[in-house]
């Protein structure tokens, strides 16, 4: 009887391990619930893409106002003034980018009423800032509003400020390295800046998944492993971030009904935030917008 009862005892534990998540779900929103505790929310974000999005979200506000702490990837990827936090390269620009992705940067950064990049290079700003500045900017063109400078990762870390709340960063005490063939994180920004450059110059919209991702039609491939697509420079920025930042979020949903904004990437696969708090014991569910907390 007593194995019987034990086992009856570990039954919820079973359940939410063996939970089978969607890979698309048609959302950019996710409910995770520790056993025995309230649920927190997660929103995969796309961090050019401006906040003007999920403001307009009834859900969003309920679950904000409900929140006990705001966390968020750090302050760099949050708000453009933030990105000199981020480690300059030591590599001149020239050698980051292609011929064609320094031809197409320095265009844009020209229209942007910034005499060029060799001018951006002289003035110290490491290519993780230009990114920031050049994201903030096509949001901004795109709105016609100045607020829509805000992206939705630095739309949900306002929501601390505004509401008095606790801001939890991710990225605190993490260390941003070059990986082991010498890919940098600086030269896979400059990669980025290149593609955004190349779609602003066909005139196609300045983030590559927009529709898609206001859409929610994003594939989670949340039974793949992201080991089969990882290039060196994930083994830093995706694999090593993801599992430091599991054991904070684990702490602050143990504690308190959390509000969480990463990037949707971190979202993805098996090695993914939400993979692993499935893993853990958390359920793990998509929500979409239309519906309203109980």
């Amino acid at each position: 009887m007593k194995p019987l009862f034990a086992l009856l005892l570990m039954f919820p534990l079973i359940a939410f391990s063996q939970q089978k998540l969607n890979s698309r779900p048609g959302t950019i929103l996710w409910r995770i619930t520790p056993p025995g505790k309230e649920a927190s929310y997660i929103i995969g974000t796309n961090h050019v893409y401006s906040g003007a999005l999920i403001d307009s979200f009834p859900l969003f506000h309920q679950i904000a106002e409900r929140a006990e702490c705001i966390i968020v990837e750090a302050g760099e990827n949050a708000l453009p003034k933030d990105a000199l936090a981020m480690p300059p390269s030591k590599a001149p620009f020239r050698e980051l980018f292609d011929t064609a992705g320094y031809r197409r940067v320095d265009a844009l950064v020209r229209e942007m009423g910034i005499p060029g990049l060799e001018e951006v290079e002289k003035s110290g700003l490491p290519v993780q800032g230009l990114y920031m500045m050049m994201a903030g900017w096509m949001v901004h063109m795109r709105t016609g509003k100045p607020e829509g400078l805000a992206n939705i990762d630095g739309y949900v870390m306002q929501q601390a400020a505004k509401r008095n709340l606790p801001l939890i960063s991710l990225d605190s005490g993490f260390t941003f390295k070059v990986g082991k063939s010498g890919f940098s994180d600086a030269q896979t920004v400059a990669v980025k800046l290149g593609e955004l450059a190349a779609e602003w110059e066909s005139g196609k919209s300045p983030a590559a998944l927009d529709e898609r991702y206001v859409k929610g039609d994003i594939d989670y491939k949340l039974g793949e492993s992201a080991r089969s697509v990882a290039t060196d420079r994930s083994d830093n920025t995706f694999f090593e971030r993801n599992a430091y930042w599991l054991p904070q979020l684990r702490r602050a949903f143990g504690a308190q009904r959390c509000l969480v904004a990463v990037g949707y990437g971190h979202l993805m696969y098996r090695e993914g935030i939400l993979a692993m708090l499935a893993r853990e014991g958390y359920r793990v569910e998509p929500v979409q917008w239309t519906e309203r907390l109980q």
